[in-house]
C-alpha cells in the first residue's frame, strides 16, 4: 500500500450527492448538473452507486447495454460499461432492477468502489449519486468525497433525515463541509428560511465539526416532472425555464470551485485522489 507521501494528487474532483430520505429528487439534481458542468466544458461522469435501484439513466435518456452486474460477473471492467449521454456526460449505471446487486457481498461493492480510479484520467469532476438514506456503503463512498452534496426538501421529515445524515457525518468523518440544495420550495426565499432552519439545529448539534452552507435551491415546476417524463434532463428540454436556470447557477458556482481546486492539485500539496487507501467495507 502507498504511503500518505506517495500517494498522487487526485486528477478527478470527486463529488458525493447525497440525501436522508428518498424522494427528494437527489438523482434528477446530480443529472441536471452533470450536464450543466459538461456545458461549462467540464469532462463529467456520474457514478451511479444506488446499486441495484439505479435510474440516473433514465434522467439521462440512456439504454445501458450494461452496468455494474456485468463487472461483478466479471468480463467487464468499469470503462467497458460506462454510457456516453447529453453533452457528454459519461455514466456508470448503477444496474436497475437488479435486487442482487443491493444485497451484493461488501467484498465485491468493495472491488467496484477500488476501481474507480480507473475513471480519474477522463473526468475533471465524478459526481457519485449515492443511495438515499443512512447506510454503511453511504458513509464509506462519503469518506472519499472531496465535497458532499446534500438534497433536501422543506418537510418536515426531510429536514429531520438531514439531521441525521449530518449526524452520520460528523461520526464517520469527524468533521466536513456539507454542501445543503433545497429542492420543491415556493420561491427563494422559503428555501433561504428552510435552509437556516436546518443550519440552526446542525450549528447546535455539531458546531466546528460541521460547516453547513447553503448551495442553491429548486422550485416546484412542471418542467421538471415534464423532463423526466420525456427522459431529457432539464437543462436540455427546458434551458430557460425557471428550474433549469437555478440548476445552472449552481453548476457555475460549482465549476469556479472546480477551478480553484484544480489549481491547487501541484505536487505532495494536491488533495489525495479520492480512491487512493480505501479500507475494506466490511470492516466498517
Amino acid at each position: 500500500m502507498q504511503s500518505e507521501s506517495e500517494v498522487m494528487p487526485a486528477k478527478s474532483q470527486v463529488i458525493c450527492i447525497a440525501s436522508g430520505k428518498g424522494g427528494t429528487g437527489k438523482t434528477f439534481v446530480a443529472c441536471n448538473l452533470a450536464v450543466a458542468l459538461a456545458r461549462l466544458r467540464d469532462r463529467v461522469t456520474i457514478v451511479d452507486a444506488d446499486f441495484g435501484l439505479a435510474n440516473a439513466h433514465l434522467m439521462l435518456g440512456i439504454e445501458p447495454q450494461y452496468d455494474i452486474s456485468h463487472v461483478l460477473e466479471g468480463g467487464k471492467d468499469l470503462n467497458d460499461v460506462l454510457e456516453r449521454g447529453p453533452l457528454g456526460v459519461k455514466l456508470v449505471p448503477g444496474g436497475a432492477g437488479r435486487t442482487g446487486l443491493a444485497m451484493a457481498a461488501d467484498a465485491d461493492i468493495e472491488s467496484i468502489v477500488q476501481g474507480l480510479d480507473s475513471l480519474e484520467g477522463g473526468s475533471d469532476i465524478i459526481i457519485v449519486d449515492l443511495a438515499a438514506g443512512i447506510s454503511r456503503r453511504v458513509a464509506k463512498f462519503l469518506t472519499m468525497a472531496h465535497d458532499i452534496v446534500l438534497v433536501a426538501n422543506h418537510e418536515t421529515t426531510a429536514r429531520s433525515d438531514v439531521h441525521g445524515m449530518i449526524g452520520m457525518l460528523a461520526e464517520t468523518l469527524g468533521a466536513a463541509t456539507v454542501h445543503l440544495v433545497i429542492n420543491m420550495a415556493r420561491d427563494r426565499e422559503h428555501a433561504v428560511v428552510t435552509f437556516q432552519q436546518i443550519w440552526s439545529r446542525v450549528n447546535h448539534a455539531w458546531r466546528g465539526r460541521i460547516k453547513l452552507f447553503f448551495s442553491g435551491w429548486l422550485p416546484k415546476s412542471p418542467f421538471v416532472h415534464n423532463s423526466i417524463m420525456r427522459g431529457k434532463p432539464l437543462v436540455v428540454a427546458y434551458p430557460q425555464s425557471q428550474p433549469a436556470r437555478c440548476i445552472t447557477t449552481m453548476a457555475e458556482r460549482m465549476h469556479k470551485h472546480h477551478l480553484v481546486w484544480r489549481s491547487r492539485q501541484v505536487g505532495r500539496w494536491g488533495v489525495p485522489s479520492a480512491f487512493a487507501g480505501l479500507g475494506s467495507l466490511a470492516s466498517q
